[in-house]
């Protein structure tokens, strides 16, 4: 398998992945009422702030386009570890499913919460 190829199978995985968290997580907010996370929002403000990068509208368009951008920045992190680990396996790093799914875990926590940790967000 090519590195291109590897590249879109495992993006396509970190996309399913991330699909099944979400309905996961959703579902727990339904059945638990719970609300949603700000920090996925807070990063992504903090995130702009350091990289002198607005975030255009008043203040209530502004809020709304940071309750779409926060959960695409988790998106993101999923599609993109997926196509990390399918590089990583076209490129003939064949692990077993245990560490497998250990790297996979591994990149997201770190893709997810290490930004919130080093902006001061947890």
């Amino acid at each position: 398998m090519g590195i291109g190829r590897g590249l879109l199978i495992g993006a396509a995985a970190g996309a399913a992945g991330t699909t099944a968290l979400n309905a996961v997580t959703y579902l727990d907010m339904a059945i638990r009422a719970r609300p949603t996370s700000s920090t996925p929002q807070e990063t992504v403000k903090k995130l702009a702030s350091e990289a002198h990068v607005a975030i255009p509208g008043n203040d209530e368009a502004r809020q709304n386009r940071l309750a779409g951008l926060g959960p695409l920045a988790g998106l993101v992190t999923g599609v993109g570890v997926g196509a990390v680990l399918g590089i990583g396996r076209s490129a003939g790093w064949r692990p077993g499913v245990l560490i497998s799914t250990l790297a996979a875990t591994v990149g997201a926590l770190v893709g997810s919460n290490g930004p919130m940790t080093v902006l001061g967000v947890t």
